[in-house]
């Protein structure tokens, strides 16, 4: 089961969703849980007209989208995580996690939806791996208690990051018609990290 949480990514939404279908691993054996709620963009149009283009794809899809509001109490802005925001997002992948136990999903993936997935073989290698959990390596910024994946680069690669996704918002479009391709980067994914790590292991 893939779990995917959506709050106003209409901007990478046509990306994130061609490249989900474009995973190399058999479609009905997937169940896709999405959860999107407090849009203030075209993320649940999106999200409907593509459930309703593949739902015959695919084992099963959860879809729920609630936008009766659209921010949080105390929210400075669409970007501003405030106490409330974080536990919505805690409470959601909580219930995932126990929608996965009670139907007696062999593996969970947990995906946000700026997360391209380039690598057409993400799910086959988190599988292949044969771990009960894996997750990205956090790193610290700073002294603080925040961490998150990007702690690690460089102000010339967070300005780069900053850019793209300027560049994906000029060019938005209202619904995943013609889903064009992620532009190349330099950086390698969690997914080529596993490959790797995967591969010393079996040297």
């Amino acid at each position: 089961m893939v779990a995917i949480l959506v709050r106003n990514k209409a901007f990478i939404l046509p990306w994130f969703l061609g490249h989900l279908e474009r995973l190399n691993y058999p479609k009905l054996n997937i169940e896709l849980w999405i959860r999107s709620d407090h849009n203030i963009d075209d993320s649940s149009a999106i999200l409907h007209q593509w459930v309703t283009a593949v739902r015959k794809d695919y084992r099963d899809i959860d879809l729920y989208i609630n936008d009766t509001v659209t921010e949080y109490d105390g929210e400075q802005g669409p970007a501003y995580w405030s106490t409330e925001r974080m536990s919505k997002v805690i409470a959601l992948r909580q219930e995932a996690l126990e929608t996965a136990r009670r139907k007696h999903i062999d593996y969970l993936f947990m995906l946000d939806a700026d997360i391209v997935l380039e690598n057409e073989d993400t799910l086959n290698l988190l599988v292949d791996a044969n771990r009960t959990v894996i997750s990205p390596m956090f790193k610290a910024v700073d002294d603080s208690k925040y961490s998150n994946f990007w702690g690690a680069m460089s102000e010339s690669q967070k300005d780069w990051k900053q850019k793209k996704g300027r560049d994906l918002q000029k060019h938005s479009v209202a619904a995943p018609t013609a889903i064009p391709q992620t532009p190349n980067t330099k950086h390698r994914t969690d997914t080529h990290r596993l490959r790797r790590i995967r591969d010393k292991e079996h040297q």
